[in-house]
C-alpha cells in the first residue's frame, strides 16, 4: 500500500469519525464506546416498535 492510499484511507476514516459520532475514534474510552451502542440500540428498537 502506497502512502498516498494510506493517507486516503486514513482521511476517509477520519472524516466518517467527525460525521458519525458512534464510529469513535482512537481516543475513545470503553465507557464512551459502550455507551454509544446502548443509545442507538435503543433508538434502533423506539423506532421499530
Amino acid at each position: 500500500m502506497s502512502g498516498a492510499e494510506r493517507y486516503n484511507i486514513h482521511s476517509q476514516l477520519e472524516h466518517l469519525q467527525s460525521k458519525y459520532i458512534g464510529t469513535g475514534h482512537a481516543d475513545t474510552t470503553k465507557h464512551e464506546w459502550l455507551t454509544n451502542q446502548h443509545r442507538d440500540t435503543f433508538c434502533v428498537h423506539s423506532w421499530s416498535s
